[in-house]
């Protein structure tokens, strides 16, 4: 039972959220784990975009005063969120309000709806003790985190998590700018961080041998190839349904057999990492 947090410091965007998506779709093809994948985001349907296609409206429905096209799985983080306001705490519970992607493989989570930044920042106190008991009943919670939340509030998830992925662009300001973040705040200086490369491009000069040398890692970063069929289908809600049929290809078949077995490597370091943190064998 591990706790794996994707997070990203750069102003710019790093293809964080759709990495995890991948990260975690793959996982739950390759690896019989119960998972849950948690997006902790404001105003942010990238997320729901990806795995679940729009409903159709029923016409008929509508005239009569009923929208079936309201499919939101039970309310979601936000039954989640009162439930643990009033210390009704059930790590069990926790599947009922999350959406399934996989039977028995993969749920998830999806964000808040629209609120105000501050209101986002009170509600997400929410999440750590949400993580901690999700963290009980599944296999895996994986967290996209964004950098709304409060420093107190992304800490806490923090500490609770076996792994660390910081998500980075791959160009000379987002190397800078990471170490200044290593510099200053020791928590990226525990051997639980790994850094990733979410939008990756091998054709670049900072590709993952380059990137681990300025960095100065002994790891290379994880990678999630960038692919425009992959991010189309993230648009349309068929992310599961384009990774399924790449899962057959092979590493040669550019761009989707690259693309599924790159993350699919990614999955395998991963999981080795985690477990690692978790035994005290990573030094």
């Amino acid at each position: 039972m591990s706790v794996i947090t994707f997070y990203n410091e750069d102003r710019n965007e790093a293809g964080q959220s759709m990495g995890a998506a991948a990260i975690a779709s793959v996982f739950g093809i390759e690896r019989n784990y119960k998972i849950l994948l948690i997006s902790v985001e404001r105003e942010d349907y990238k997320m729901e975009d990806a795995f679940f296609r729009p409903a159709k409206i029923n016409l008929n429905s509508l005239f009569m005063g009923q929208n079936t096209a309201v499919t939101d799985a039970t309310n979601g983080i936000e039954g989640l969120m009162r439930m643990f306001s009033s210390n009704r705490v059930d790590a069990d519970a926790i599947a009922s309000y999350a959406r399934p992607v996989l039977k028995d493989r993969l749920d998830v989570l999806l964000p808040l709806k629209s609120r105000s930044k501050e209101e986002f920042q009170n509600a997400a106190k929410f999440y750590s003790p949400i993580i901690d008991a999700a963290n009980k009943y599944y296999d895996l919670v994986l967290v996209d985190m964004c950098k709304d939340v409060l420093p107190e509030t992304r800490d806490t998830i923090m500490g609770l998590s076996s792994l660390i992925v910081v998500g980075l662009n791959q160009n000379s300001n987002s190397i800078k700018e990471y170490l200044k973040l290593k510099e200053k705040d020791e928590k990226y200086r525990k051997n639980n961080v790994i850094t990733a490369l979410m939008k990756y491009d091998d054709a670049s000069m900072f590709n993952a041998k380059n990137m681990a040398r300025e960095l100065k890692e002994k790891d290379l970063p994880l990678l999630v190839p960038y692919n425009i069929h992959f991010s189309d289908e993230c648009s349309s809600g068929r992310i599961l349904d384009y990774l399924l049929k790449s899962h057959s290809l092979h590493f040669t078949d550019r761009p989707d057999g690259y693309f599924y077995n790159t993350v699919k490597d990614t999955v395998d370091r991963i999981d080795t990492l985690r477990q690692q943190v978790d035994y005290g064998l990573r030094t």
